[in-house]
């Protein structure tokens, strides 16, 4: 049997108005988890072994702002490339073969 219209958004709702309800009407999850990671990274030069446990938590609270990030394989045609991969070297820094492929893009006329 399906899942009724809007039930997800229903338990986010009411999951949400308990949780204002416990910590008060300002409550957002998210910059609660921000305060509490930017708590812990203030630990890091007393406990340095926080570190990736706080890089995790950051990245955490990243996919609530900027959305989850994943891996994409890019192929091209041969005959009709999209851009110049003999352009982009392995040893580039990504900052750079980003621009560089930017840069290829701009040139080829669409």
């Amino acid at each position: 049997m399906a899942r009724p219209h809007n039930s997800k958004d229903k338990n986010r709702k009411f999951l949400l108005a308990k949780l204002k309800d416990m910590y008060g009407d300002q409550f957002d999850p998210v910059m609660r988890a921000a305060e509490l990671v930017d708590k812990m990274h203030k630990e890091l030069d007393n406990n340095p072994e926080l570190i990736p446990i706080v890089i995790d938590k950051w990245l955490k609270v990243a996919e609530f702002t900027n959305g989850k990030v994943s891996a994409i394989t890019l192929s091209q045609d041969p005959e009709n490339p999209i851009f110049d991969v003999h352009k982009i070297d392995a040893k580039m820094s990504h900052v750079e073969a980003t621009q560089t492929y930017k840069d290829t893009l701009k040139a080829k006329p669409h």
